[in-house]
């Protein structure tokens, strides 16, 4: 019995924070360093209610290194020593990344200089914060299988560059960088049961198998961007974690969020769907007990990039898909969360 607040999921003791660990799982969210550091109330919250943050932006290589040989990982810093001063864990994301790259990176990847460019960004970028890192999203979101490459692969500047064993040279300077923490491939798509979904399935886990057969990788991201008014399948999803698990591979939910711009404009009822889906999808995931925790990309209806094009509502109203409205006022959807992870499996501790 772990008493009142833990039964009453809108008890102000209470937060996803402390559900989570009654688990032996953890949660966190994505931040970026404007709103941490320009927004206390949000900084407040975030802190209440997590475990651990993510920078969205600040590690990923357009930031740190917008001109070459130039390093600033001054707005990463400001994020760890956030989360040093307030007692929260902190992930990398991501070193490798076709998006989010500087200016100068594709001419330099096609050159003599490429591989040695490729490999010294993430000596660099890992040995920078060294071992205060709880995990890396070593590379992200490599796989697109109707770009039509072998094995799946996105037709990436470092696909065309440096080759399809790009990846797993990713991980291996990693795990040359930082043999003790935690590597981890991040990718979206996998959710769902349509053709699309299930082809990124499949060669996403033939990815993990070769990656995992070469000791190179310990967990996969599901980023779990959700859709309401998507289908979606709780046996396929159960069965496809089922076998990252048997790769012997811990799983994070790294991006969760829910869309709602298929939902109907009025608030309660939009809210209401949200929860449910996340809700549905929650249960099945926390349910694998591989699954160590679960990241909110975003907390507050405040900063949400799905109020960006081309995922934003054709009504123009602001997305409701995060557990915090924009007063950050809990929500149907935080209530569904906290539910779901003080319904998950213990795990051990």
């Amino acid at each position: 019995m772990l008493g009142a607040a833990a039964d009453d999921p809108d008890a102000s003791s209470d937060s996803l924070r402390a559900r989570a660990a009654r688990r032996g799982l953890f949660f966190g969210c994505g931040v970026s360093t404007p709103q941490i550091a320009g927004d206390p109330d949000f900084a407040a919250a975030v802190v209440a209610d997590c475990a651990l943050i993510v920078p969205t932006v600040e590690m990923k290589w357009g930031n740190v290194e917008s001109y070459r040989g130039a390093l600033d990982f001054a707005a990463a810093d400001a994020i760890a020593a956030f989360a040093r001063d307030n007692g929260l864990a902190i992930r990398g994301h991501t070193a490798i990344w076709h998006v989010n790259v500087p200016k100068w990176l594709p001419s330099v990847l096609a050159s003599n200089d490429g591989e040695e460019v490729f490999e010294r960004h993430i000596h660099d970028v890992l040995g920078h914060f060294g071992d205060t890192l709880t995990s890396w999203d070593v590379v992200n979101e490599a796989i697109e299988p109707k770009h039509g490459l072998p094995s799946g692969l996105r037709n990436s500047i470092f696909a065309k560059a440096l080759g399809a064993d790009y990846v797993a040279r990713a991980f291996r300077v990693a795990r040359q960088a930082l043999p003790h923490t935690p590597l981890y491939y991040n990718d979206f798509g996998i959710e769902y049961g349509d053709r699309y979904h299930t082809e990124r399935r499949a060669a996403t886990l033939a990815l993990l198998g070769s990656l995992r057969k070469d000791g190179l990788v310990d967990g996969f991201g599901v980023q779990s961007h959700l859709h309401t008014g998507w289908g979606f399948d709780p046996h396929m999803f159960r069965r496809f974690l089922a076998d990252v698990a048997d790769l012997g591979l811990s799983i994070l939910l790294t991006e969760f969020d829910v869309n709602d711009a298929r939902t109907p404009a009025d608030e309660p009822s939009r809210d209401q769907a949200i929860a449910d889906h996340a809700e549905r999808y929650l249960d099945v995931a926390l349910d694998e007990k591989a699954v160590k925790g679960l990241i909110a990309w975003g907390l507050s209806d405040r900063y949400t990039w799905l109020n960006s094009p081309p995922f934003a509502r054709a009504d123009g109203l602001p997305n409701r898909g995060q557990p915090l409205d924009a007063a950050l006022a809990r929500k149907p959807l935080w209530r569904a969360m906290a539910r779901a992870l003080g319904d998950a499996p213990t795990r051990d501790i």
